[in-house]
């Protein structure tokens, strides 16, 4: 990490299922933003009543739509001493000013002026005046021109903080519930013992060594640390994002992934075994998208192996996380096609043809992008998947900021009904069912900028 300002912005710049929050904006006006707040609230306390202040409100977010992100930045006014700091750009420009100020007098000075200057200059010498104060006078002048410029002789500079900086807030974490049920942002989480540090100085980032699949742990041949290339610092990364959907990663790896699932998965095998060898990764999605028709409510996707990713931090710590198969599969309702016939140009055809209702498919939650760098190769992006089965914390340390995964099926997800702001429901330790996650609309894609390195 660059600073762990850069890892508060990386890490905050998604929310919660995938909403995008931006806290502040370059170059806001932190004293205008709260002067036009000010403002409409005293108009909204002249009205009186709660339907003023919200329709106040409402008028900041519309008309003022910077106002509130720049109030999320905290404002700290510091001063910047030219004279400490010659080489900042305040003080090159209070530089400027003042030979522009003195160039300007000594172009518009007349002969008379001069000879009165010489004049002055000798009486000066001879009444042991040094020429000291006549620059010391200059000094005073080019102030007064710099002021009267609009410039200040100590200029104000804006320092922004986020939120978390302001309230003194080093650690957080996240998690998703199911069935309707409030995920939970935990501020000032305690330090994790077995947090990994990120490996990134850009995002917040991990050593990717690969996965295992099912019981006997069988290795995919992928983004093992012997793969690494010479010059490179891993094979492969990580990215944990709550506001991706799916976990993203390269064509060639998704496909060694279903292969290695399809082999440890009996229904897939035996499917396989018919002279369908060399098509395992497609018999994994072709199943799974029949799933209604072998799923029970009693067994659920318990049949599939479980997936066990190796994450290692850059202090050579590793962790294992591991999801099952509800965990790594969605669910989505898809519309019954028939195969009819239709004279077309006057000529028989079979087509498809929708039947009006729809029937439970199952998809398995990854998808397929290629994010390259230099120094870690492939990125891995870990999606909301990740999120619903790990409590994902995140420590703001400027020199080892970190990565931390709690199992949400050994600490649940949630707030306890003392502490809990939205919702008083109770936060059972109980698991529901292993039922596949159900999708709701077309999966949120990443947005990483990979251009600057990992």
């Amino acid at each position: 990490m660059k600073s762990a300002k850069n890892a508060i912005a990386s890490s905050n710049s998604t929310g919660a299922k995938g909403q995008k929050i931006q806290v502040g904006r370059s170059g806001a006006d932190p004293a205008a933003a709260m002067e036009a707040i000010k403002k409409i609230m005293q108009q909204a306390m002249g009205k009186g009543g709660a339907g003023g202040m919200e329709d106040a409100m409402g008028a900041v977010a519309r008309d003022h739509p910077h106002a509130f992100q720049t109030l999320a930045m905290s404002t700290s006014l510091t001063y910047e001493d030219p004279e400490a700091h010659p080489e900042s750009p305040i003080a090159k420009h209070i530089a400027k000013l003042k030979h522009s100020h003195v160039s300007e007098d000594s172009a518009n000075s007349t002969d008379s002026e001069n000879s009165e200057d010489d004049e002055e200059s000798e009486n000066n010498d001879e009444s042991g005046n040094s020429k000291d104060s006549d620059n010391s006078t200059d000094s005073e002048n080019s102030e007064d021109s710099v002021k009267s410029k609009g410039l200040p002789a100590k200029p104000e500079v804006y320092q922004t903080k986020s939120f978390l900086q302001s309230a003194g807030i080093t650690r957080f974490s996240m998690c998703f519930n199911d069935q309707g049920k409030e995920g939970a942002l935990h501020l000032g989480t305690p330090k994790a013992k077995d947090a990994l540090t990120s490996v990134g100085t850009v995002h917040w980032s991990l050593d990717f060594q690969g996965i295992n699949v099912g019981k006997k742990s069988t290795p995919v041949e992928i983004c093992s640390p012997e793969s690494k290339k010479d010059g490179q610092k891993s094979a492969c990364g990580a990215i944990p994002d709550s506001g991706t959907t799916l976990f993203m990663g390269p064509q060639e790896h998704i496909g060694k992934l279903f292969e290695s699932i399809c082999d440890a998965w009996e229904r897939c095998r035996n499917a396989s075994s018919t002279g369908l060898q060399k098509k395992r990764a497609e018999l994994v999605a072709l199943l799974l998208s029949q799933c209604g028709t072998w799923m029970t409510e009693e067994n659920g996707l318990d049949e599939l192996p479980s997936l066990h990713f190796k994450l290692a931090g850059a202090d050579g710590n590793k962790k294992t996380i591991t999801l099952d198969g509800a965990s790594y599969v969605i669910e989505t309702m898809e519309e019954e096609m028939k195969v009819v016939q239709k004279n077309i140009m006057g000529m028989p055809m079979r087509v498809p043809e929708k039947t009006g209702k729809k029937s439970k498919v199952c998809a398995p939650a990854f998808g397929a992008m290629e994010l390259n760098t230099k120094d870690h190769g492939p990125v891995w992006i870990l999606g909301s998947p990740l999120f619903y089965e790990y409590s994902v914390g995140y420590d703001l340390d400027e020199e080892k900021p970190a990565i931390s995964f709690v199992e949400t099926s050994k600490t649940p997800c949630g707030c306890s009904s003392d502490t809990a702001l939205m919702s008083k429901t109770s936060q059972a330790g109980k698991r529901m069912a292993r039922q596949p996650r159900l999708l709701h609309g077309p999966p949120r894609m990443p947005t990483f900028d990979l251009s600057l390195g990992l």
